[in-house]
């Protein structure tokens, strides 16, 4: 279960961060399942390890952009709660289950209260 709730929390995280920085086409993302991450130049993909790891991936460096490493490295609830408060009527309770978004976000992240 602890496994789910990581692989979980860091799918919305991912989804959170990129819609925050215009990264996400809400219709889909044609990028294959084994480099899931778009950059802003069309056609050009990469894996997750790819991103904010030091080294210029992205024709336009996104994946090194300043705002998107910090997006990525900012503490897990609180860059949750705000993206579980965003999408609260299809998420909550159909997928994380019920409560309130600090108490989910604090659920994800595995940590008790």
């Amino acid at each position: 279960m602890r496994k789910l709730n990581t692989t979980i929390f860091l799918l919305l995280l991912i989804i959170a961060t990129m819609e925050a920085f215009g990264a996400v086409d809400q219709t889909s993302n044609q990028c294959p399942k084994s480099k899931p991450w778009p950059c802003r130049t069309p056609n050009v993909c990469l894996s997750f390890a790819l991103i904010c790891d030091g080294e210029i991936d992205c024709p336009d460096e996104y994946d090194e952009d300043p705002d998107m490493c910090t997006a990525k490295d900012r503490p897990a609830e609180e860059h949750l709660q705000g993206f579980i408060n965003k999408y609260r009527r299809w998420l909550i309770p159909n997928i994380l289950g019920e409560g309130t978004p600090v108490e989910l976000a604090t659920k994800l992240v595995g940590k008790t209260k």
